[in-house]
Parts: C-alpha cells; structure tokens; sequence
C-alpha cells in the first residue's frame, strides 16, 4: 500500500523559514532606524559644536579687536604726552615703541586663544598704568616748574635793579632759566652782611670794622646734585667798585671768567645748610652801602646788601 503525502510535516517546514527572514529583516530595520538616529543626533551635536566654536571664535576675535584698539589708543596719547625733562621723554619713547611692538604682535596674530586674549589684557593694563604714572609725574615736574619760572621772575627783577654788571651778561640769564626749568638751583636765603671790628664782634660803624661776613642760608633742594661746591662773593661798594680778593681769585659765570671777593668749599647734601664767607683782613671801610652777589654752579643764587654809616 502506497505512502500517503505528510502534509504535516511539510506545513512545518514551509512556515518556519518565512518567519526567520521576517525577524531578520525586522531587526535589520530596526538596526537601519536605530543606527540613522544615531547618525542624525551624532551630526546634530557635531553641528552644534562647530557653530559653538565659530561662536567662540567670532566672540575672541571682537574681543581682540577691541584690545587692538584700546592699544592703539594708548601709542596715540604717549604721543601726546610733553616733559622739559629729557629722561621723562626717552622713558615716554620707550614706552611707546613697547606699545607699537604689542600692536603689531596682536596684528600678525590670524587666531587667538583665551590664554592669549588674558595676557593682552594684562599687557593693557600695565601700559594704562604707566601712564597714568607718568601723566602724574609731569604734571608734577610742571607744576615745579611753573613755580621756578615765577620765582625766576621775581630774582631777575632784583637783580636788573641792584646790579648793572651782571645784567649785562645776557647769557647768563638764559642759562639762569634753563637751570631753573630744571628744577636745580639752590636759592640763597636769608642773606646777611655783618661788619666786624677786631674782636670778631659786629659793629655797624665802616670805621670799626677790619672785615666783611656775609651769612646765608642755602635752601634745602632735593633735585640738585648733591656734594662738594664752592660757592663765590662779589662785594662791590657804593660807587659800583668791586672789592677784589687779595689772591686775585675768579669764578666762571655766563661763560666769563668773573674776579671774586671770596669763596668758600662746601658739602651740599640737599638741605638747609648755613654759611658765612669773610672778606678782609684789617681792611679799612669807608661809610656808604654795600652790596653782595653769590654765585654757586655758575648762577647767582641770591643778593644782599648793608649800609655802614
């Protein structure tokens, strides 16, 4: 008896073989959806990233050209800055030429990090100090100089009057101003001529006296130069006639070589120091007014006279 089909079995085999290619290809869409997903919000963040650093760059590039310009600003008012002072102007030039050096560097830079944009910064900082330090310090030298200019004003007034010799001597008044507008002259105060007789006492009758001291005080100067000086009399009588030193001592005043009275060596170190210089030794005087110029550095630095009846 013939074998009847197995339709059983062949039912089986025919079902199972579908359904495993359907699974497959179920996970593989799945896997395509999942991995494209994947791809999208990976590209999405990539994006993000890049439009962020484009941002950040875009953000330290105005951040460094406004430092370009705050620096350019600064070269523009070193030069607008003045001083008398030649060793505030060689630091003024030395300060602007740091400055061109710093604009240039940040010129040639195409990109630049936060690390750099922090030390431009820095670097700005300390150029605006600087100069708010030397913006200070010449209005301090002018304002010394305005004072010794007025002060200049008022000795070459008194000394046009009560000297006709020195007033002569054109030169010496210019650099009598350019001493003054250094801020260097050591001004003579309280001055003082004192006759005294033969016991070293004061007299105010010419009779009595043997010798002429004149005393002063040197004021105190903190931008002259400190040390050893020697400082010069001129003693002239009433008629104009100088009493001239007995060893035919000069001194070189307005380019000249000027005869002296007498001098004196000292030690100036910058503050208040008393002097007094002798003229004559049993010398006779007649009755009349006398007068004093002292010199010190090439300038007269005060005036003075006494009568003696």
């Amino acid at each position: 008896m013939p074998e009847s089909p197995d339709y059983f079995s062949n039912s089986k085999g025919g079902s199972t073989a579908p359904r495993k290619k359907s699974v497959v290809v179920s996970v593989l869409f799945f896997l395509l959806i999942f991995l494209l997903i994947l791809a999208g919000v990976l590209a999405y963040f990539l994006r993000s990233a890049q439009l962020s650093a484009e941002q950040q760059t875009v953000e330290y590039q105005m951040e460094k050209d406004s430092i370009l310009h705050q620096m350019q600003s600064q070269v523009r008012a070193f030069d607008s800055l003045q001083s008398s002072s030649e060793e505030v102007q060689t630091r003024l030039r030395l300060e602007k030429s740091r400055a061109e050096a710093l604009v240039a560097k940040i010129q040639s830079e195409q990109q630049v990090t936060f690390q750099q944009l922090k030390s431009y910064q820095r670097e700005l900082g300390t150029l605006r100090e600087i100069m708010r330090n030397m913006v200070h310090e010449i209005d301090s030298l002018n304002s010394v100089n305005r004072e010794l200019v007025e002060e200049n004003t008022r000795m070459r007034g008194s000394y046009a009057e009560s000297q006709q010799q020195v007033r002569k001597l054109t030169s010496s008044n210019e650099e009598l101003s350019t001493a003054v507008m250094r801020g260097s002259v050591v001004k003579a105060r309280n001055i003082q001529i004192l006759a005294i007789n033969k016991k070293g006492k004061e007299v105010t009758k010419a009779r009595r006296a043997v010798k002429l001291r004149t005393d002063f005080t040197l004021s105190e100067n903190t931008l002259a130069k400190p040390g050893l000086r020697k400082i010069y009399i001129r003693l002239t009588d009433k008629d104009g006639v100088l009493l001239a030193s007995s060893d035919g001592a000069t001194f070189k005043f307005g380019g000249q070589s000027m005869p002296c009275s007498a001098y004196r060596e000292i030690d100036y170190q910058n503050q208040e120091l008393d002097i007094n210089i002798f003229y004559g030794d049993s010398t006779q005087f007649a009755a009349g007014e006398y007068h004093v110029s002292i010199f010190m550095d090439e300038t007269l630095v005060g005036e003075g006279s006494v009568v003696l009846k």
